[in-house]
């Protein structure tokens, strides 16, 4: 037998002796160390206390950190599935790839998440260069590209083009939140129809102005034209770039693809009853086409399976069509439910019968059960199902709560005691139920993927975002971490902080200062981040910034933003380099430049002593011959060492770089 290790707390006597050694050192004149003494018996008290808590503190385990985390509101995130863009390679005779169809990566299994028309794989004109700017490195306000095709785009559907963007700067776009960004370019995609370029019906821009990689929906209302000897779509920015967009190529019969092997989807409809002869719902996925599928109306006592109801497939969708005598008698809104699988066994796999029992538990056909895609129903009243809904834990549930617990990574189903949830009694039926591997799903890019009908996609990059399931460590660091990034600006740097990671911008630096004109404000200044020297005159930055800042300033407390004072800094630098460097001048002002890029802060005095030092360590160098430095701006100063002085709400650039050098031995 192991020997029990003991564990290392402190018992009574050997806390109190410890309080007792302390006194010595803070209060000498405390002599008196018998029992008798009331501040013995106080330290006896608390060593008393101290010892009960270690006690408990030992007795704590996992069940008990959870019931602390849902306490907080924290739970462990459970499995993540892994997601990509396939651009598909080689298809059958179908125009359409439906949202659901599987594709293999080796054993891994992922999902179309969507619907898609499939263009002819030569549609798009072949773009000579590896990258470049679609509007040119400096856009104008309101600039175009031209996009040449081989054929003819069809009308009346839905097309999608894939725009990979460069994204590799040194400073990263925020992640841009859709619900919140104002657009800094608003992008209009025309056809050209013979006549002159008319406007398409943009349907959707995960771009949001070329700002990230994404796509974007269209449709073409009229015919096409050539012009010479292609068609062309023209793609129109009308509005102010930070940073150039950087193209590495655009894509069609791009495909978004989800790490997930779903077995049973379900899908509700809310129809409206108008008095209409028949009623009619559509499915676009591939089990809702080509799968089995059972259709349930949802009444006061559960949902009711509908069987009176007949069905056809058209444009690669699966119509359902309802007579009004199924519907006769309701007002207002109507519930339909349709639940689809690829064959009917998967029905009855997933088919269970609850005993109204405490505490049940089934085991699920499977082990890796994605919990977000799981629903399942209970035949509580003969011929009516009900909803139950997941929990956590059944320690917060009421004793009539229909729950239940799924653990994923085990696929086991498990139910309450009657006191902590309600025990289920009758038919148990899975309406949704998906598989996941989590991060094994993360796969690199350039692989091949194969679907049963006989497509080939290659994803252009690596899966991402797959998780495995959260343990209890991994929740107290997520606990952690959202608690120090509590998103509320209080203090100066709060602020500074909060500007910098308005969704959707790049902001190299930012600056909040006390205003001195006005009670209760806060002054901001920020510098944006561009691949060029443009400075934004727009005021799409400040909307944003604003916006961002909204809900997480003291109440009570205003911002104001202003300009930034742009310091021009003029460098005259004659230098001795070394003959074997070929190209030197050249090398010397890049890494000026970068130096100044990287040192370059609001506020921040540029050192001459740090510049020299930094310019004469430089391999090229010799010898610095001459080093001068000027400025031009408002409120700066210099001082007598050379330095430049910048004041808070002002920020140096390298706005003039002179440099002559001089070889070794050059006369």
């Amino acid at each position: 037998m192991l020997p029990i290790e003991k564990q290392e707390i402190q018992d009574f006597d050997e806390i109190l002796n410890y309080a007792k050694g302390k006194i010595e050192n803070m209060y000498p004149e405390w002599v008196n160390y018998n029992a008798a003494d009331s501040g013995i018996t106080l330290l006896e008290l608390f060593a008393y206390m101290n010892e009960m808590q270690q006690f408990h503190a030992q007795q704590i385990g996992p069940a008990h950190i959870m019931a602390f985390l849902h306490l907080l509101g924290v739970s462990p995130g459970g499995l993540v599935p892994a997601v990509m863009y396939t651009e598909i390679m080689k298809k059958d005779k179908n125009d359409f790839f439906l949202k659901g169809t599987k594709a293999l990566a080796g054993s891994v299994v992922f999902e179309a998440g969507e619907t898609i028309y499939m263009e002819p794989e030569d549609l798009l004109a072949k773009e000579h260069k590896k990258m470049f700017y679609p509007f040119g490195e400096t856009p104008e306000i309101l600039s175009y590209y031209d996009i040449f095709l081989n054929h003819e785009m069809k009308r009346e559907i839905t097309h999608t083009l894939y725009f990979d963007l460069f994204d590799e700067y040194a400073v990263t776009r925020n992640p841009i939140d859709k619900d919140c960004f104002i657009p800094l370019v608003k992008l209009q995609l025309e056809y050209y129809d013979g006549d002159s370029f008319r406007p398409c019906q943009m349907l959707e821009d995960t771009t949001f102005g070329l700002l990230q990689t994404g796509v974007i929906k269209f449709c073409i209302e009229g015919y096409m034209e050539k012009i010479k000897d292609s068609y062309c779509l023209r793609l129109v920015a009308q509005g102010e770039y930070d940073t150039a967009p950087l193209l590495k190529g655009i894509h069609c019969n791009m495909v978004p693809m989800t790490q997930r092997d779903t077995r049973i989807e379900y899908k509700e409809f809310v129809l409206l009853q108008e008095g209409m002869n028949f009623y009619e719902v559509t499915l676009d996925t591939f089990y809702g086409v080509y799968g089995v599928t059972r259709i349930y109306k949802k009444e006061k006592e559960g949902y009711r399976q509908v069987v009176n109801y007949s069905d056809y497939i058209y444009g690669e969708k699966r119509h359902f069509v309802f007579a009004r005598e199924t519907v006769e008698g309701e007002t207002g809104q109507i519930t339909l439910c349709v639940v689809s699988a690829k064959e009917e066994k998967d029905f009855q796999q997933l088919s269970y019968m609850g005993n109204g029992g405490t505490n049940q538990q089934f085991y699920l056909p499977d082990k890796t059960v994605l919990g977000v895609a799981f629903s399942l129903w209970v035949e509580e009243t003969k011929g009516y199902f009900t909803k139950w809904h997941p929990v956590k834990d059944f320690m917060m549930a009421e004793s009539g709560q229909r729950c239940y617990i799924l653990q994923e990574t085990e696929g086991i189903l498990q139910f309450g005691n009657g006191k902590f949830g309600k025990c289920p009694k009758g038919r148990i039926e899975v309406i949704g139920y998906a598989l996941c591997v989590g991060g094994s799903g993360n796969i690199q890019k350039g692989q091949k993927l194969m679907t049963e009908t006989g497509e080939i996609l290659y994803n252009e990059e690596s899966a991402c975002g797959g998780r495995h399931p959260e343990d209890i460590g991994d929740c107290i660091k997520s606990l952690k971490m959202h608690l120090e990034n509590h998103g509320r600006a209080v203090t100066n740097g709060d602020y500074e902080k909060i500007i910098k990671e308005t969704p959707g911008l790049r902001i190299r630096s930012a600056k909040v200062f006390a205003s001195d004109t006005q009670e209760n404000c806060l002054e901001a200044v920020f510098m944006p981040y561009s691949n060029g020297d443009r400075i934004l005159r727009g005021d799409a930055y400040n909307k944003n910034i604003m916006r961002h800042l909204e809900n997480k300033r003291l109440l009570g407390t205003k911002i104001q933003i202003n300009k930034p004072e742009y310091i021009g800094i003029l460098l005259h630098l004659e230098i001795m380099v070394k003959r074997q460097y070929p190209g030197a001048q050249e090398k010397i002002e890049g890494s000026i430049r970068k130096y100044f890029e990287e040192n370059m802060d609001f506020g921040k005095t540029i050192v001459y002593s740090r510049l020299y030092a930094y310019i004469e360590a430089l391999p090229e160098a010799v010898n610095i011959c001459e080093l001068t430095l000027r400025s031009k701006g408002r409120g700066v100063t210099r001082a007598e060492n050379n330095d430049i002085v910048i004041p808070f709400q002002g920020i140096g650039y390298l706005k003039e770089l002179k440099t002559r050098c001089i070889l070794t031995g050059e006369k």
